[in-house]
């Protein structure tokens, strides 16, 4: 593979191994994916509560609808939450087990949110895995970890089945512009509270 694609890949796909955890956190959109491997997580063991964040997209103003699987998952939602929390249910996780984070309209709010959230009901958040589309993983690491500063924050991305993976994005058009949009958006959205937070782990260290 070109160097600078390797890199590019390297930077923004960005995967942990599931380990134990205290909470899983399922980052908000219109696809099934993230909360079916949420769901999955969650059969398994791995923590005892789901918390689902997000409204729907600022742009849009609405939720965008089901991406896919819309013959399974068909109900009229208001948020992506609502999305969400039907397809935990359908896939095995208890109503108590579901903690709800409606409010975010993009991803630093969907951390800073869940944050909120998670302290306002007295979770423990030693250790989070954070569910989302692969190629969002970079993004959301840097949010997740300015978010939950003292938290071991693990990646589970998931693939959404639209070829923008670790080993396709790179041979479509819309790939190449859903990546290098994810690489510009990483650098925009990042500030100097992200990086004092991760100096500061640094320094810990």
């Amino acid at each position: 593979m070109n160097r600078t694609i390797q890199d590019i890949t390297d930077f923004i796909f960005v995967e942990d191994k599931p380990r134990k955890a205290d909470l899983i956190i399922a980052v908000g959109g219109s696809y099934p994916q993230i909360p079916e491997r949420a769901a999955e997580l969650f059969r398994e063991g791995f923590a005892p509560y789901i918390l689902t964040t997000g409204r729907f997209t600022h742009s849009l103003g609405h939720f965008r609808g089901v991406s896919h699987k819309r013959d399974t998952y068909s109900a009229p939602y208001v948020t992506e939450c609502d999305f969400y929390r039907d397809v935990l249910t359908r896939n095995g996780v208890p109503e108590s087990a579901i903690i709800r984070e409606d409010k975010a309209e993009y991803t630093r709010a969907n951390a800073e949110l869940s944050r909120a959230v998670a302290d306002e009901k007295g979770l423990k958040t030693d250790t989070i895995l954070v569910v989302c589309k692969s190629f969002h993983a970079r993004r959301c690491m840097i949010f997740f970890q300015s978010a939950f500063d003292k938290s071991e924050v693990l990646m589970i991305p998931t693939d959404i089945g639209t070829g923008e993976n670790s080993g396709d994005w790179f041979k479509t058009e819309k790939g190449i512009t859903r990546i290098l949009g994810e690489l510009k958006r990483c650098g925009e959205q990042t500030n100097a509270a992200d990086i004092e937070h991760f100096t500061k782990q640094g320094e810990e260290l």
